[in-house]
């Protein structure tokens, strides 16, 4: 859990981070690092599955910035979400993305225009079955926050 200051998103503003499942033989610089961009993509699933609930099922998750340049974070995603990520080209998506807001406030229309897809990275099935298990792990969290 990644909440060291609290969260907004979900509402948790007295929750605090977690390491889950340490040991000394698993404690080392790359599972801390990995723990890391864990925390911060389930903090987003979250998100996820908030929206699922108002809207429905979700195809893909797009992944632009800065993160979504390293394999790693691409590969950790996959596995968090257990869906296809698609990565965009950084500099491209921002500047379309600014462009379709400036056209949408102009004419009251929001204009269909693509975004330059870099790679599109799909789930093993190890990646599905590790999603559902740290996603239930990370459900049980949460609701010890909120209750069941």
């Amino acid at each position: 859990m990644p909440y060291l200051e609290g969260e907004r998103t979900p509402p948790l503003p007295d929750a605090r981070g977690q390491l889950v499942g340490m040991t000394l033989r698993n404690l080392t610089p790359a599972n801390l690092a990995r723990a890391a961009v864990e925390g911060v993509l389930w903090s987003l699933a979250y998100g996820v599955q908030v929206l699922r609930e108002q809207i429905g099922e979700i195809s893909a998750i797009t992944l632009t910035g800065g993160a979504s340049q390293s394999d790693a974070v691409r590969k950790i995603a996959t596995a968090v979400f257990g869906l296809p990520i698609v990565v965009t080209d950084t500099f491209e998506s921002v500047a379309v993305g600014a462009a379709r807001q400036a056209a949408w406030a102009l004419t009251g229309s929001l204009p269909e225009w693509s975004v330059p897809v870099l790679s599109r990275h799909d789930p093993t099935q190890a990646d599905e079955q590790a999603a559902a298990e740290i996603g239930e792990r990370y459900g049980s969290i949460l609701r010890s926050y909120f209750g069941d």
